[in-house]
């Protein structure tokens, strides 16, 4: 008897693990090991939470799940596969994940269906609805899932870039008191005014942002500097041949590198260096070469248009730039904080100085972008016998 209720407890555990193997769902990084064995908690904040055979719990961000499967959802399993064949299949999927129902047991499913109508919505370039299911996925959250903003615009002109504008403009009045959430709207709204060529719009909302009153952080940017973008050619200016800040920043950084360029007004250059020199107090190692750099750009830029403080604003524009280059050689802002001290030292007339930092641009980041725009400069020099 007790040998018959042994095998049959040892059955049970069997028939036990088989549904719970039969229930589980199947989580697909793009990278990594694929979880056979999961069981998902929730979705939230842009990420999915699962829970592995026993009690570890992870935590991924949807952008890094290439399929999620979910045993009995055939039509929400097809629209995953659809999204990440290759190519991707987005319309297709959009359909798909558009019969999915909510379901009692699966109380995370609604959400996981948003993040995934967003991302096909942004592979179609359908700005409009896709701005529209991110917002609705951010007032549900409290504006936590900024890392799936939309970020794939359609070309200039386009309806739904000026729909998407007006969706945005409304939005920004409603959300005052929420500055993160503004932050990460208004990215996406400055976006599209520069897709559409509204540059003033543009300049209005980076100084409403950055300085009439806009957060000061200084987080760490996400987004990589694009690789093809072209660099600048110098001119005879020293400010208007410095090249565009990366663009990776988020705002209000994103904002300040929209507003410090040649031919800003001395005013609103003032107020982003204090901005800067704010956030600066608060800067991690991580975040201090982008502050450095773009403090020490916008002071050149008011040395450059201003005579009375002219001496004073190139030193101190030096000195930041240069502890971009002695504190953080490796950062991606050291090539081009150390091509800008070199200008500094033209202008100050320390040619020697100027020449030993355009040669080290050359010499150390001869792969960067800035390294053709250093030798333009030290041709340019020798050309003048200096």
């Amino acid at each position: 008897m007790k040998t018959s209720l042994r095998r049959l407890g040892v059955l049970g555990s069997v028939l036990a693990a088989m549904a719970a193997g039969a229930r589980a769902d199947l989580i697909t990084p793009v990278r990594g090991p694929v979880y056979s064995d999961s069981r998902i908690i929730r979705v939230e904040g842009g990420a999915v939470v699962f829970r592995l055979l026993g009690t570890t719990v992870r935590s991924m961000p949807i952008s890094r799940i290439r399929t999620i499967e979910v045993p009995g959802l055939d039509n929400f399993n097809q629209a995953e596969k659809l999204l990440s064949a290759e190519p991707p299949q987005p319309r297709q999927a959009l359909g798909l994940y558009g019969t999915v129902q909510p379901m009692a047991s699966r109380p995370w499913l609604e959400t996981l269906v948003r993040y995934r109508r967003i991302q096909a919505l942004d592979q179609l370039a359908r700005i409009d609805e896709a701005v529209k299911e991110w917002l609705a996925a951010m007032d549900a959250e409290g504006g936590a899932v900024d890392a799936l903003r939309p970020t794939n615009l359609p070309d200039k002109g386009s309806p739904a870039n000026r729909q998407a504008i007006e969706i945005l403009q409304t939005k920004l009045q409603q959300i005052r008191n929420k500055p993160d959430y503004r932050q990460a709207a208004g990215r996406v709204l400055m976006e599209l005014y520069l897709r559409e060529g509204m540059s003033a719009k543009a300049d209005a909302l980076a100084e409403q942002v950055a300085i009439e009153g806009g957060p000061g952080s200084a987080r760490r940017p996400e987004t990589p500097a694009r690789g093809g973008e072209a660099a600048r050619k110098p001119s005879g200016n020293a400010a208007a041949a410095t090249p565009p800040a990366p663009a990776r920043a988020d705002l209000p950084l994103q904002a300040l590198q929209r507003l410090i360029r040649p031919g800003q007004d001395g005013q609103t250059l003032r107020k982003a260096i204090g901005k800067l020199e704010t956030a600066r107090r608060s800067a991690d190692d991580t975040q201090l070469p982008l502050v450095l750099l773009l403090t020490g750009k916008a002071q050149l830029l008011v040395a450059l248009s201003s005579r009375d403080e002219r001496g004073a604003m190139l030193r101190q524009a030096g000195l930041n730039l240069m502890r971009v280059f002695a504190h953080y050689p490796d950062a991606m802002e050291a090539p081009e904080a150390l091509y800008l001290a070199a200008k500094v030292n033209v202008e100050l007339g320390n040619l020697r100085a100027a020449r030993a930092a355009y040669q080290a641009v050359v010499n150390r980041y001869s792969r960067s972008k800035i390294a053709p725009l250093a030798q333009q400069a030290l041709r340019a020099l020798r050309g003048r016998g200096e």
